[in-house]
């Protein structure tokens, strides 16, 4: 199914009224927590709580009602074609042409195929962006529950309150984490929290996390990997994988970023004592390192990538 992003319009929240329900999330929200909260924290919680529920809602909606192609009114597609779900697993090019007043203003190719991916929709996840913003697109059009948070967030807020913390690519050319934030992601992952860094350039800081990352970008080719766990969760846990199908998608097109990760169990090799992908149990935490370049292969509809990638959220926030 092709998937089409869900948003809130105004007039939702204009018109927005306190539920029953409302007040019981709340309840139980405050039990969990164990501590007295400030009405910040509490509108926060309620208004993500209210856009999950949304968007599931939307969600199921669209589905009901087959797949969708947007938008219809400015966009032509060059040759006769009609989506469906069983169109299969490959993609399909189509010609779009942009016509504004019977001129062709633009034309562009654009790729089309069908994906499965089954993040957990219960997991609450914590988004650390980076600069260009796919990631937050992806999970969005997978229907996970995600908030993007702070620098001060990460000093001051309850991290406890996630499942997962994702460390986006780049996200170090916005962030600037304090030793606060260290100690606090520290005591967050000591306590059973999930963390999930993917692919970082060289100016990834060393006093983070409470692992040592020193990360690289390359081009890299499938066939110069080494599968070193073939039966690793990483590769079963929502969908079944073939691991040499995910690293055969992994091109010199692509940016990779391999690194070394200590102490850590490497799952990929990328020669060199250098990784693409690693886990460290760290108490009763777990950090996964990602430095295959999935999300650019979900960008193109690499349909193994798409399901690695509900695997790997699946498997990091445990």
């Amino acid at each position: 199914m092709a998937f089409v992003d869900i948003e809130l319009s105004d007039s939702y929240w204009q018109s927005l009224e306190i539920s029953q329900q409302d007040i019981e999330y709340l309840y139980t929200f405050l039990l969990e927590k164990e501590t007295p909260l400030p009405s910040t924290d509490l509108a926060s919680a309620l208004i993500s709580e209210r856009i999950r529920i949304e968007k599931k809602h939307l969600k199921e909606k669209q589905q009901k009602n087959g797949d969708i192609y947007l938008p219809e009114r400015m966009y032509e597609v060059g040759i006769p074609v009609v989506v469906r779900k069983s169109m299969g697993p490959e993609k399909q090019k189509f010609i779009v042409n942009l016509v504004i007043d019977g001129k062709l203003a633009a034309s562009n190719q654009i790729y089309i195929g069908g994906g499965v991916c089954s993040v957990n929709e219960n997991l609450k996840i914590a988004l650390i962006p980076g600069t260009d913003g796919l990631l937050e697109d992806i999970l969005g059009m997978t229907g996970a529950y995600y908030q993007t948070i702070s620098e001060r967030y990460l000093e001051t807020g309850n991290l406890d309150f996630f499942d997962l913390i994702i460390f986006d690519t780049d996200c170090l050319e916005n962030y600037r984490p304090s030793s606060i934030s260290a100690d606090k992601i520290r005591n967050y992952m000591e306590y059973g929290g999930g963390v999930l860094v993917f692919g970082q350039p060289d100016n990834w800081r060393d006093d983070i996390l409470p692992v040592s990352i020193v990360s690289s970008a390359d081009r890299l080719n499938g066939k110069e990997l080494t599968i070193k766990d073939k039966s690793h969760s990483f590769f079963n846990i929502a969908h079944k994988i073939t691991p040499s199908s995910l690293t055969g998608g992994i091109s010199r097109s692509y940016v990779s970023h391999p690194a070394m990760v200590f102490p850590s169990e490497i799952i990929i090799e990328a020669g060199d004592n250098n990784a693409l992908l690693t886990v460290t149990e760290f108490n009763n935490g777990r950090l996964v390192y990602c430095g295959i370049p999935a999300l650019e292969m979900f960008r193109h509809i690499d349909a193994t990538a798409i399901k690695f990638f509900a695997n790997l959220i699946n498997f990091s926030g445990k």
